[in-house]
């Protein structure tokens, strides 16, 4: 495979996304990030605030790159986790669970606070903030269509 495209240089990077629509706080310390991370890895993590039908994917949600960046850096923390096959208890339904993604953590984690502290408001407090939180995105969690309706949510 030939590639065709040129190298772009990290200031150029900081320009194409600020042309986008990203926000930066602090340049160099994002060329610093950018020096590190890849600019193509970060786009995982852009994709959900930009228009992606549009040629020049501009951001169609008010984000920094900062936030950006937190949102990489939780990602990375989390290792893939070998979700239970055979559960005594209620557990999720769907077979098409990622597990590298949130919420096969949250499904792991409210499956054993049902065992262990069943009056527990983990479940109560996570719907909360998902309502009020506007850098929530589902479908990037790994949470699937109608995943409200798994017999671990009821």
């Amino acid at each position: 495979m030939k590639y065709t495209k040129l190298p772009v240089s990290i200031p150029e990077q900081i320009t194409k996304l600020k042309n986008r629509g990203l926000c930066f706080l602090d340049e160099k310390k994002a060329a610093d990030y950018l020096s590190n991370i890849s600019y193509y890895r970060l786009r995982a993590y852009t994709f959900p605030f930009q228009d992606n039908e549009n040629r020049n994917h501009p951001f169609i949600q008010k984000v920094s790159f900062e936030e950006i960046i937190e949102l990489y850096c939780f990602d990375r923390r989390l290792p893939p986790i070998a979700l239970p096959r055979k559960t005594l208890h209620q557990f999720i339904d769907n077979k098409r669970i990622h597990n590298n993604k949130n919420y096969s953590y949250i499904c792991c984690i409210l499956y054993l606070l049902n065992i262990i502290s069943p009056e527990h408001s983990f479940k109560n407090n996570l719907l909360n903030l998902m309502k009020t939180c506007p850098m929530m995105q589902e479908k990037e969690m790994g949470f699937p269509k109608n995943w409200q309706k798994e017999k671990l949510w009821q």
